[in-house]
This record gives C-alpha cells, structure tokens and sequence, in this order.
C-alpha cells in the first residue's frame, strides 16, 4: 500500500512536471508570479536543479541585483521564458535577454525603464556623486557582460533610461533617487528586432493597443512613452528636484 502511494505521488510530481501542452515549449515548465526577489531566486534555482526548462512568468520586477542572479540561472540552464500578464523593468531587461527562447502570451505587457548601466551613463555624463555607486557599477558591469553574451545591443539598455526622461535627483537621508518625466517605455518591435532583443508572439503595434494593455494592467497614475526609438539627450539638464 505504502509502495502504491509512492508511486501515485511520483507520478503525480512527474506529471506536473511534464505537463501536455501542443505548442511544446510549455512542457516541463514551472510557473512564477511577483515580484525578483529571494523567493523568485529560490524557485526558479530549485527547478533549474530538477530540470525544468520553461519557465511561465508574471512579474513587474523588482530588486535589480537579484535579477542578474536569476537571469544567470536562466541562461546557464538554457531555460525558455513564456509570458503571461506582465514581465516589466528587470524581468524584461535581465530575465527575457537571458532566456534560449522568449513567447510572449497575447495581452501580456512588457516595458523598460531605468537601469544601472543607464544610470551610470547619466552619473558619469553628469558629474553626479550618488552614496550607491558601487552597487550600481557592479550591475552595470554584469548587465553589460550579459548583453554581450546573449547579443544584445547596449544601446537598449541605454535608451531604456534616457526614454523615461530623467529630469531631477531627489535627494534624502535614503540617498539619491532619479525622477522621470514617464515611468516606463514601450519600444516598437522593429527597435527590439534591431537590437537584437528576440521573441515570439504578441506586441502592441500602436499606442491606441499599447494604452488598452496599460488600462487591462490596472497600471493606473502612470506616464509612458511607446515606440520613440530616438536618441535623448541629458546633457546638463539633470538639477536637484525643489
């Protein structure tokens, strides 16, 4: 009986595992949502260890430095990335630029935004002293290596920043904080497809679709831009916010 248990209970593990799918990539998948953080980490590390190879994922996000971590992960296990919902900021800049294969499930929204190599961009262009440089040297540096790997071009990453149009630093006792004219940036794909940021499947196409994601998203009392691919300027106009 206890034999016949076990064997239920491997097949079950076995079969959530290697779940059916007729698209294929969706097979042996585990599935994530929230935010990049230690949890995030954790899961998909364990997975990679068991084997799973496509990972389904809704995340807007989050702590920089353990993006990197996943991503690593990511593209040492040569996982795939499906999303469903939302993959923004560093799930889109690290995690999707690590994955062997990328589809993105209709309605799904992914943009960009500020970044550590951008910032850093700004810091020196600027002559900014800001109290986290080294941590944001560190991840420029392992961003920038990861874009070279996969093929990616820098300039990406670059835009990503400049496109939400830094315009003040706020400074308190937590430390400095850049301030942006739009809190996020939606490219065309002919700018991701020449930049060498692949994928499959949905895109917005213009901004009446990209503002029906926005709205679908519940992403209320924020400012975007889409599909503005040319080159921005910061040249001294970064000034402490009043």
């Amino acid at each position: 009986m206890l034999l016949l248990m076990n064997s239920i209970k491997y097949f079950l593990i076995i079969s959530m595992l290697y779940s059916c799918s007729s698209s294929g990539i969706e097979t042996n998948h585990i599935f994530v949502s929230g935010p990049t953080d230690a949890k995030m980490l954790f899961k998909i590390k364990n997975a990679a260890s068991l084997g799973v190879k496509n990972i389904i994922i809704n995340s807007r996000g989050g702590r920089e430095s353990i993006a990197l971590d996943i991503s690593e992960i990511i593209e040492n296990n040569k996982m795939n990335l499906i999303i469903k919902g939302a993959c923004t900021s560093a799930c889109a800049q690290y995690l999707m630029v690590a994955a062997s294969k990328v589809r993105i499930s209709e309605n799904s929204i992914v943009s960009f935004h500020l970044n550590s190599f951008g910032i850093l961009k700004i810091v020196r262009t600027e002559d900014i002293r800001i109290f986290n440089l080294k941590e944001i040297e560190s991840n420029s540096n392992r961003a920038k290596d990861l874009y070279l790997r996969k093929g990616v071009s820098l300039s990406l990453l670059e835009n990503s920043t400049y496109q939400v149009e830094p315009i003040c630093i706020e400074r308190s006792q937590l430390g400095e904080k850049l301030i942006n004219k739009y809190d996020f940036w939606i490219p065309n794909s002919e700018y991701l497809s020449i930049s060498g940021f692949k994928f499959e499947g949905f895109w917005p196409r213009n901004i009446d679709e990209a503002d029906h994601l926005v709205n679908q998203h519940n992403i209320s009392g924020t400012k975007y831009k889409f599909g503005s691919n040319n080159k921005i300027y910061l040249k001294n106009i970064i000034q402490n916010c009043r």
